[in-house]
């Protein structure tokens, strides 16, 4: 099985040539998405919003220091209480969540 980074530059072409997020359908599962869990698009563009015009600044993941971070928001009606993780970092967090065993 390849890794989806592999995958990604041949989809994103792929998406781009065929007019993918042009498509009504596509467009319309968006919306619903976006109206489904709006507590969580809120949240991420309270985050975006605050490093891109207040300052916010990302620090080095929680759990092993690495410097390219995400914001991991425990909390959603808490927008701007976020804990900084990297991607290998940030998916373990949200497979333990899945699985019960919280933070």
């Amino acid at each position: 099985m390849k890794e989806r980074g592999y995958v990604r530059p041949y989809d994103k072409e792929w998406r781009r040539r065929n007019n993918y997020y042009n498509r009504p359908e596509v467009k319309r599962r968006e919306k619903e998405r976006i109206v489904r869990d709006i507590v969580k698009y809120k949240a991420r563009w309270a985050v975006a919003a605050e490093i891109r015009y207040r300052g916010l600044r990302r620090q080095p993941c929680a759990a092993c220091g690495a410097s390219n971070t995400h914001a991991h928001h425990a909390d959603y009606l808490k927008p701007l209480k976020v804990r900084w993780l990297c991607v290998k970092c940030h998916r373990v967090e949200h497979a333990r969540t899945r699985r019960g065993l919280g933070v």
